[in-house]
């Protein structure tokens, strides 16, 4: 019991060590978007009325890394404010869901809360790809979008022109 503790303090230590380290690139927001797709995943999966301590502090640090993506770029190729102002909301949007799976008095509050954390975490995967061209140095111009509205993004990223 008390390797697994240590184990688990050493993880987390390394974990917050390489999050402070990370510079906001299109690394990162890639790595936002993969981790959006497989917290997605292991949401769904979740058949219970609780998520388990790994996903909800997984959770956790997505919301906190799409904080730090909403105030990431450069002078030369900023992010621009509507794809920050979307990241922000997901980082509050990942806060407000998970306090509200863990204070459901009953499975509809929490189904309902789970149903909005997988809407933002498929949206998630979409704004990701939009991040990683802006970080990149890609404008707007340069990507296609379709009109199809998904939750609150209003265009879905196909390709590059």
């Amino acid at each position: 019991m008390h390797f697994q503790f240590c184990s688990k303090l050493v993880l987390a230590t390394l974990l917050v060590g390489f999050s402070l380290s990370a510079s906001a690139t299109p690394e990162l927001a890639e790595a936002c978007q993969k981790k959006a797709g497989e917290l997605k995943e292991q949401v769904q999966k979740t058949n219970q009325s609780s998520l388990d301590e790994t996903l909800s502090s997984d959770l956790s640090r997505f919301g906190r890394t799409a904080g730090k993506l909403a105030k990431s770029g450069s002078a030369d190729h900023p992010l621009p404010k509507d794809l920050a102002c979307i990241f922000r909301g997901m980082e509050e949007e990942t806060r407000v869901q998970l306090s509200a799976m863990s204070s459901a008095q009953d499975e509809t509050q929490w189904a309902s809360a789970k149903e909005r954390l997988l809407l933002m975490l498929g949206d998630a995967e979409i704004v990701g790809k939009a991040a990683i061209l802006e970080l990149g140095g890609l404008t707007h111009e340069k990507v296609k979008t379709s009109s199809t509205p998904q939750s609150c993004i209003s265009a879905e990223i196909d390709e590059i022109e």
